[in-house]
């Protein structure tokens, strides 16, 4: 890591001295590189939200350290980053672990993301109709292909995108800002239980094709309640899973 940020550092001191327009005034750089702090967090989130690190593991700050090269300082900073995300519990003096939601907490979770992705739905239905149901379509058949080739991480990913393309047509950067700061922990939950998409049925990906039929034959309302049905069973699913 601290190879790939010496790099990227320099790679920006280069392209400003070839290019005036990116430095400010006060000769401060405008394109920075990230922070190491930064690098190291989307790292240890990249493996909470695969599964790499499973729900409720004890997270060793000196083992990460030594597996990304870094001090024990970006570790930490990045930890309470994540414990602001959600991702991370911290439990005195045992250290830090990941998040491992109780059934109630995931329906009081579930509960929210419905109604911020209903809200999403109502917006983005009236701004961008074609734009959402183009992205719907696109994330759907990525769940199909993802799934015939039993693909976890795929399928996770494409399903993540179907509820994403909500806010990306809803125009409201607030409502989008809100639920990003969450969308760490369904999409964690969403990979935990895309591991036993074959002892289920039917698939959430038929679901997906329920909603989109209903938005695009003009049926806002019946999309509506499909979606917060399709939500809310994360819970159901989860409680069994455990």
């Amino acid at each position: 890591l601290h190879k790939e940020y010496r790099r990227q550092r320099q790679m920006c001191i280069r392209d400003s001295l070839s290019q005036p327009h990116l430095i400010k005034m006060s000769n401060q750089l405008i394109n920075r590189p990230p922070k190491l702090v930064t690098i190291v967090t989307q790292s240890i989130r990249k493996s909470i939200v695969e599964g790499e690190l499973p729900l409720g593991e004890y997270i060793a700050e000196e083992r990460i350290a030594a597996t990304l090269g870094v001090s024990r300082t970006p570790v930490r900073e990045a930890l309470m980053s994540l414990q602001f995300q959600g991702l991370v519990e911290t439990a005195p003096p045992r250290g830090a672990y990941v998040f491992k939601p109780s059934y109630d907490e995931v329906v009081k979770l579930s509960e929210f993301r419905m109604f911020m992705e209903l809200q999403a739905l109502t917006l983005a239905a009236g701004n961008q109709l074609q734009k959402l149901l183009t992205d719907l379509r696109r994330a759907t058949a990525a769940m199909r292909t993802a799934a015939a080739h039993a693909d976890r991480l795929g399928y996770g990913k494409a399903d993540a995108e179907f509820h994403d393309a909500l806010f990306a047509s809803c125009e409201n950067p607030y409502l989008t800002e809100a639920y990003q700061l969450t969308s760490g922990r369904f999409d964690t939950l969403r990979n935990f239980l895309s591991g036993r998409l074959s002892e289920r049925s039917p698939s959430p990906a038929d679901d997906h094709d329920q909603i989109i039929d209903a938005i695009a034959e003009g049926r806002l309302e019946a999309g509506k309640t499909l979606l917060a049905d399709h939500i809310l069973r994360m819970a159901k699913n989860y409680k069994a899973a455990l």
